[in-house]
């Protein structure tokens, strides 16, 4: 149904699907019970309980955590400005010419 929709519509899904992925992992980077749970029955599965491994899973686990924070405030940001801008129609210097 997106192939006759048009390009805006493709990107718009596009974007949603974006968003339901990163706030998934947004979720399970710090919301406690979620992280806790993914530990417990993902991690534990994988990993031994002791070990150097876990640690720097741990440690990489809240770089990418972080990472995925501050781009994730980026890009809602400039969709806000985007959909602002396409629906609301605020004029700008470039709507001046």
């Amino acid at each position: 149904w997106i192939q006759g929709a048009g390009p805006i519509s493709s990107f718009y899904c596009h974007l949603y699907f974006y968003f339901l992925v990163t706030s998934g992992i947004l979720c399970v980077s710090f919301i406690p019970v979620i992280s806790r749970l993914m530990e417990v029955h993902v991690v534990n599965t994988f990993l031994s309980s002791g070990g150097k491994s876990k640690e720097v899973l741990g440690i990489l686990w809240n770089i990418v955590s972080l990472v995925n924070f501050g781009q994730y405030i980026a890009m809602s940001t400039i969709v806000i400005c985007i959909f602002w801008r396409t629906n609301y129609r605020i004029f700008t210097v470039a709507d001046g010419r």
